[in-house]
């Protein structure tokens, strides 16, 4: 319960505090540590999620989230096809680093390995 109560505070401050690309990467984050699985070439692997249900996730409209996946596929944050969506979490969290945007508590905590 405590973990949801977290999850749902993050969610509730990214809102506030991040704009849609960084909401966006912090989803593909979230997903990934839910629901991914590792792969060798240092990418997490999860289902493929539609863009309309990823916005509906982080609060912006489709359009916006297509153009992010684009822009996040041309910087090597993500692949994704109509089968999978492969997110690069150490890449992403550098990303955030090199903008010097803080992550949120709950994600630090599921990235150690990335720190």
């Amino acid at each position: 319960m405590t973990q949801s109560c977290i999850e749902q505070l993050d969610r509730i401050e990214s809102m506030a505090v991040y704009q849609v690309p960084e909401r966006v990467l912090l989803a593909l984050l979230v997903f990934a540590a839910d629901i991914g699985v590792s792969r060798a070439d240092g990418a997490t692997r999860i289902a493929p999620h539609t863009h309309e249900m990823i916005a509906e996730y982080v609060g912006t409209s489709r359009e916006i989230v297509t153009n992010e996946m684009n822009r996040l596929r041309t910087l090597g944050l993500v692949n994704y096809s109509r089968k999978f969506i492969d997110v690069y979490p150490v890449a992403i969290v550098e990303e955030f680093r090199r903008r010097t945007i803080p992550l949120p508590r709950g994600i630090i905590s599921r990235f150690d390995h990335a720190q």
